[in-house]
């Protein structure tokens, strides 16, 4: 805590007042102390409960402060097959239409009556 408290609990349980002739009633001032103290004990219980829960606040943020960074490398790491992926699919696009394109000659030399595999492996006897 930044500021020093002048009285705790237990200073103010113990206070003396010397007694005076036209003094107060010291029965309401102990009661009145009675209660001081009980909202000192709770307000210091409210602020140790607080600092445990900052605690574990800060304990968490630094793991999700930990998982952003591991994340943030799979990102970087994802970002760069998908790059890899799209330049792959781009040849891979290329090659599609050859092989639409073969495809399609091989169909021609089907209802001519050749077999395009009999072509490629003998093709003087086709």
């Amino acid at each position: 805590m930044a500021n020093k408290l002048n009285y705790d609990a237990k200073t103010i349980l113990n206070i003396k007042f010397s007694p005076a002739q036209k003094g107060y009633n010291s029965l309401e001032v102990d009661e009145t102390f009675d209660k001081i103290i009980s909202d000192y004990l709770a307000t210091a219980s409210t602020i140790d409960e607080l600092v445990q829960e900052n605690a574990k606040q800060l304990a968490k943020n630094d793991e999700l402060k930990k998982q952003i960074q591991t994340l943030s490398f799979e990102l970087t790491s994802l970002k760069k097959k998908f790059d890899s992926l799209k330049q792959a699919s781009s040849i891979n696009g290329d090659n599609y239409e050859l092989i639409q394109k073969i495809s399609a000659y091989e169909r021609v030399l089907y209802r001519k009556g050749i077999n395009p595999k009999k072509a490629l492996s003998d093709p003087d006897n086709c």
